[in-house]
């Protein structure tokens, strides 16, 4: 699942800057590659919270590079 951030103010329904996921905008038939394409909506990016837990894979792997 993919999360997209809304762009565009010309998207009834979604207000600017609200995030959703590729699951909302398909069920609404909303074609989520021309939205891209167009700039109304961009990839979401999210931020590592602080304190987080890692989990013990992720942990190893940091160690072995």
């Amino acid at each position: 699942m993919n999360k997209y951030e809304i762009v565009s103010g010309r998207l009834p329904n979604y207000e600017q800057g609200s995030i959703v996921t590729d699951l909302q905008l398909l069920e609404d038939g909303v074609n989520v590659v021309s939205l891209l394409a167009a700039g109304h909506i961009k990839p979401s990016t999210t931020k590592a919270i602080k304190g987080a837990k890692v989990s013990e894979e992720e942990e190893n792997s940091k160690g072995s590079n």
